[in-house]
């Protein structure tokens, strides 16, 4: 379980044991539901298949009006060249299927020794310029597209 997951909006650490409540449950299944169908680009199964993401990596959290949602994921190896591919895939999917909720955001993290890239993809994925832009990416786009079944 990454650090991320113990962490809630203001970014103070949840004490161990605390489970999510049942709201918090249905957010997490309804996220995990949502992206367990993403194609990994190098194998023909979906990152559910694959290990890539699990229930126990999702966290939702929701303090004042704010809901935040995270998605720690696993690549497949700490060299996995579509690692950006699939963060880039399991956020936009969740955005899109998230839109019309207010005051929701979404973090999508690489665990913690799972790329050696790690924090470069992180802040692509999340940073909100640097993700807006590569949005615009229309290859990209193209590609990603292929991999949300």
């Amino acid at each position: 379980m990454c650090i991320r997951d113990r962490l809630n909006i203001n970014n103070e650490l949840i004490p161990d044991g605390k489970q999510p409540d049942q709201k918090s449950l249905e957010y997490i299944n309804n996220v995990y539901d949502v992206i367990r169908c993403i194609r990994h680009p190098e194998h023909p199964h979906t990152i559910d298949f694959l290990n890539i993401v699990q229930k126990n990596q999702i966290s939702f959290r929701s303090e004042n009006n704010l809901k935040l949602v995270v998605v720690n994921w696993q690549p497949l190896r700490s060299t996995c060249k579509f690692a950006l591919h699939v963060g880039f895939a399991i956020r936009l999917k969740l955005e899109r299927e998230f839109k019309h909720f207010e005051n929701i955001k979404i973090e999508v993290l690489i665990c913690e020794g799972g790329h050696r890239m790690r924090d470069s993809i992180n802040r692509v994925v999340n940073d909100k310029e640097r993700y807006q832009a590569a949005k615009e990416n229309s290859e990209l786009i193209t590609f990603v597209e292929t991999l949300m079944i």
